[in-house]
């Protein structure tokens, strides 16, 4: 099964709630993938971004192969696509453009 997944030269991750409580899983998304997009339950934290990149050399897809990386702004995933996909440029997911923005919205408006 696989050798039959698409594993395009980009990629979506986000991390979500797998349970209740702080218990973390991180979904990679194919991006470039026509129909049905592949995702991947990969862990928590630092280890992500090494954890996808063993999984895409193990599947015959080199890491350097990859030139785009669409995430939100944690240091885990910055710090680790530098290292682990050294040719992937980093495009911060528009929800997370937006809620950094009225986040920054908010706390001008406050007096003081």
């Amino acid at each position: 099964m696989l050798g039959q997944l698409d594993l395009s030269e980009a990629v979506g991750l986000d991390e979500t709630v797998s349970r209740r409580g702080h218990r973390y899983v991180t979904v990679s998304l194919a991006i470039q993938r026509q129909q049905e997009p592949v995702t991947l339950v990969l862990g928590y934290g630092k280890a992500v971004i090494q954890l996808l990149s063993a999984f895409l050399t193990a599947n015959g897809r080199h890491p350097v192969l990859y030139t785009e990386v669409v995430c939100n702004m944690s240091q885990d995933f910055l710090s680790g696509v530098g290292k682990h996909l050294p040719n992937a440029v980093v495009t911060v997911g528009w929800f997370h453009t937006v809620q950094t923005f009225t986040k920054a919205l908010r706390c001008a408006e406050k007096p003081g």
